[in-house]
């Protein structure tokens, strides 16, 4: 997957089902962090992941039109999108996500200890 993404200049993310509200984080971070232009299908909830602001979002009817625009304007795109907006928030995502770690590392920690001293 990685030499597609390191290959491609857009990737055209649409969802799997419609009952499923979710953004396809596996596929759009890793594109984003490859400096790929995203254009996704909307989605429930896409303003949950913190990055949204740096995918092109459309209708999935719309998206063959948006891709034509992204296609003849690429490089404003690109500009907007790969800003210091994107670096600070993925600096936060992954300051975010490794505190949630630790917490969860030292509860389990605790928890251990707590059970090694009942035994």
């Amino acid at each position: 997957m990685e030499k597609v993404y390191r290959r491609a200049k857009i990737l055209i993310n649409i969802r799997q089902t419609d009952h499923h509200h979710t953004l396809e984080e596996l596929r759009v971070l890793p594109a984003l962090l490859g400096g790929v232009v995203v254009v996704s299908e909307d989605a429930p909830l896409r303003d949950r992941c913190g990055y949204d602001g740096h995918i092109v979002w459309g209708r999935l009817a719309d998206l063959p039109g948006i891709v034509r625009d992204v296609e003849s304007n690429y490089a404003a795109y690109r500009a907007r999108i790969f800003d210091a907006r994107l670096e600070r928030a993925l600096h936060a995502i992954d300051a975010s996500n490794r505190a949630s770690a630790r917490s969860i590392v030292d509860m389990m920690s605790s928890h251990t200890e707590r059970k090694q001293r009942l035994l």
